[in-house]
């Protein structure tokens, strides 16, 4: 059996292109509209005093920031963010300029909205994979 590599094609090269774009078409015109990751991952509990507890000390995750409902963890090349709450799984954060318009493009490709604040410009959406991930700006993390 002969194995050869499947053959290169916009696909191919977009799913090994970082940061990942998405086409916006707006009035005829191509926006590429440009979503990246950033260092964060957001876990909410229900347990939420006994998980700080966990990763301050079980694991020595050094504590940079603290609100009310929210405690963000250094963890190395990741911040991890525990927040209070109903649980939901961990969630990775995506960045883009503009939330509105990434969200009605990712929710046509088959996203669904999983959580969303209209106070806020960020939601939570689940990919058709079933991957759960916040989409906002720079200046809308926890």
């Amino acid at each position: 059996m002969k194995v050869t590599a499947p053959p290169r094609n916009a696909f191919s090269v977009f799913a090994t292109t970082l940061p990942w774009l998405i086409f916006v078409s707006l009035g005829g015109e191509q926006l590429a509209q440009m979503i990246k990751s950033s260092r964060d991952i957001i876990l909410r509990t229900n347990r939420w005093p006994e998980a700080v507890q966990f990763y301050e000390t079980a694991l020595g995750f050094k504590v940079i920031s603290l609100t009310d409902t929210t405690v963000g963890f250094d963890t190395g090349a990741l911040v991890l963010y525990v927040e209070k709450g109903a649980e939901h799984g961990p969630v990775f954060d995506f960045l883009t300029a503009d939330v509105q318009v990434a969200k009605e493009r990712l929710v046509a490709a088959g996203c669904s909205i999983v959580e969303e604040n209209p106070t806020v410009p960020r939601c939570y959406l689940k990919d058709p994979f079933g991957l759960v991930f916040n989409l906002g700006t720079k200046d809308s993390g926890v």
